[in-house]
């Protein structure tokens, strides 16, 4: 139990970002006033948490160095597989809510609901963000955390990449399904990438089936 107690706190203390961002979901979650609209207090909830781990994340990569990466690397060299696990479970329950919350807004959008329509786009936008940062980070910190002379990821050029050569990676994958002018040489990432490609065309196909389904109540 300590073990686990310990692993937990590892996984807690060494990603505050992601911990933040889930104690402001449950935290507002809670607080919201129960008499909203069904359906709405978990997407809030969700949008809130997604809002504090974006402007986190993204402050902290165009900030960060060569050598602070490194350093993050090393710190979060155990969990990644469960924190994308647990942030994937969190983008299923996200985008239930929000199938739900589209529901029974229905009516609403088909009168011009502006609240829900700009609710529902930054549900999907930040989503999408975040879900393509997650690995972003995933890739940044196994390339720096492998042996100098054997990077797993071979990107054009002889500047160390950063943070935003990442995300440039993690989006194309997420947006194209391939991985354009990066090659990858890792047995191990080339799993990580095929995972990433399957998902996020699941993904974009859910996201196109919600806009769809928002566009047919602003017609309707």
């Amino acid at each position: 139990m300590r073990r686990i107690a310990r692993h937990i706190g590892r996984l807690t203390l060494g990603r505050p970002r992601f911990s933040l961002a889930g104690l402001v979901v449950a935290l507002a979650f809670l607080v919201l006033p129960h008499d909203l609209a069904e359906g709405m207090r978990p997407v809030i909830a969700w949008d809130l948490g997604m809002l504090v781990y974006l402007a986190g994340t993204w402050s902290m990569m165009f900030r960060a160095d060569e050598a602070a990466i490194r350093a993050r690397a090393r710190a979060h060299d155990v969990g990644q597989w469960v924190i994308l696990g647990l942030m994937f479970f969190g983008i299923v329950a996200s985008m239930a809510a929000l199938v739900d919350f589209l529901r029974l807004a229905q009516r609403d959008l088909s009168g011009g609901g502006g609240l829900d329509l700009a609710l529902a786009g930054w549900t999907m936008l930040s989503t999408f963000a975040m879900f393509h940062t997650l690995f972003a980070v995933h890739y940044a910190h196994d390339y720096y955390a492998a042996p100098d002379n054997a990077p797993p990821l071979d990107f054009p050029g002889d500047d160390a990449p950063d943070y935003g050569d990442f995300l440039y990676f993690s989006f194309v994958v997420g947006l194209t399904a391939q991985v354009s002018d990066v090659v990858v040489r890792s047995k191990r990432l080339r799993r990580a990438v095929l995972a990433h490609g399957v998902v996020s065309f699941f993904f974009n196909t859910v996201l196109l089936a919600l806009m769809v389904n928002i566009a047919a109540g602003l017609l309707g």
